[in-house]
């Protein structure tokens, strides 16, 4: 199975300069190759591929020798196969005809915050150090826990946020059945907003209610962000701490998340969870036009409640938690099944 382990860097300032300007051109490559796709189907009605951008990245990589020739060919597919799979997924939501289709964006600097390398091709670990074409000698990377001792690294992402840049590392690793598992007892669970979780046994797991907490915080932040000037620093300086406010919590989330889901796979040896559907379950009230919804106001509360309790991240996290835990390769093989109430 794949865990992801993720780590801060601490670059130079040459270093930083180096990151940004990657980020940058990625970015752009990425918006080129949107465009490029955009014009041959609205000019030719011909589609592009992935394998066709890849052939044109050669050509790019010839005429631009200090440019993306100088940068790790693996590292600019990333890119490309990042676009790649937002058309899958664009033309997967058109076959479901489920809602809005959401055709493929260009990307702004501020949604554009990564670049990575789809296998560990063109880059190196050397110690706590990594070592790639482009990048002004070693960037460390602090490493607050070990990466796994058999694990297998087989791809990593370089990310920036509020507080700088950090690497996640995609490492493959072989569960271990856990001794005991077979002597643990069984447990259904239901999600909810009252509680979190409500187990079979009549155990209530407490909702923290994060979002309500910090939400006039992040609420005054954000109207002061529309009121400033644009480019003005007092616009950067509350965009920042925007920016941490919405971490804070969405650390807050997570974690606490993975303290529940780590207690009930030690705890129980089978979990059956609640087949919910998230989607549907916070969809609109508003209606149309023609005919109005009602109780709007009401369901957005609710719609707002069950997204604070983040129900399918608790469910994938006690889903590859368990995978881990009784030694297979992924959720379908765990005792871990899916109830309809």
């Amino acid at each position: 199975m794949h865990l992801t382990y993720q780590y801060r860097l601490a670059p130079t300032r040459a270093q930083h300069q180096a990151l940004e300007r990657i980020l940058e051109m990625q970015r752009l490559l990425y918006n080129a190759a949107l465009q490029e796709r955009r014009d041959a189907w609205r000019l030719k009605q011909s589609s592009v591929k992935y394998i066709d951008q890849s052939k044109s990245l050669t050509a790019v990589r010839n005429d631009d020798p200090e440019g993306y020739g100088g940068l790790p060919v693996r590292l600019s597919r990333w890119t490309l196969k990042r676009l790649d799979l937002a058309f899958a997924a664009f033309f997967d939501r058109l076959k479901a005809k489920n809602g809005r289709a959401g055709f493929p964006r260009f990307r702004s600097r501020n949604a554009w915050r990564s670049f990575g390398f789809s296998e560990l091709c063109g880059i190196r670990l050397v110690g706590s150090k990594l070592q790639f074409r482009g990048m002004p000698g070693r960037l460390k990377v602090r490493f607050h826990r070990s990466l796994p001792e058999k694990g297998v690294i087989r791809s990593c992402v370089l990310t920036k946020d509020d507080r700088g840049w950090s690497v996640s590392f995609q490492v493959a690793v072989k569960p271990g059945l856990e001794a005991d598992i077979g002597e643990r007892p069984s447990v259904g669970i239901d999600v909810g907003v009252e509680h979190l979780a409500t187990l079979s046994s009549g155990e209530h797991i407490a909702n923290p209610r994060f979002g309500k907490a910090a939400a006039p915080a992040i609420r005054r932040a954000a109207r002061k962000l529309a009121r400033a000037k644009r480019g003005s620093q007092r616009r950067e300086q509350t965009k920042r701490r925007l920016l941490r406010l919405r971490r804070q919590l969405a650390n807050r989330r997570k974690t606490y998340l993975h303290q529940v889901s780590a207690s009930l796979t030690h705890r129980f040896g089978a979990i059956a969870v609640e087949d919910l559907s998230v989607a549907n379950l916070t969809r609109s009230a508003t209606g149309t036009v023609a005919c109005p919804g009602t109780n709007v106001k009401q369901k957005s509360g609710l719609n707002r409640e069950v997204l604070d309790t983040s129900p399918a991240t608790l469910i994938a996290m006690i889903a590859y938690k368990a995978a881990k835990a009784v030694g297979v390769d992924g959720p379908h093989g765990i005792d871990c099944a899916r109830m309809r109430s």
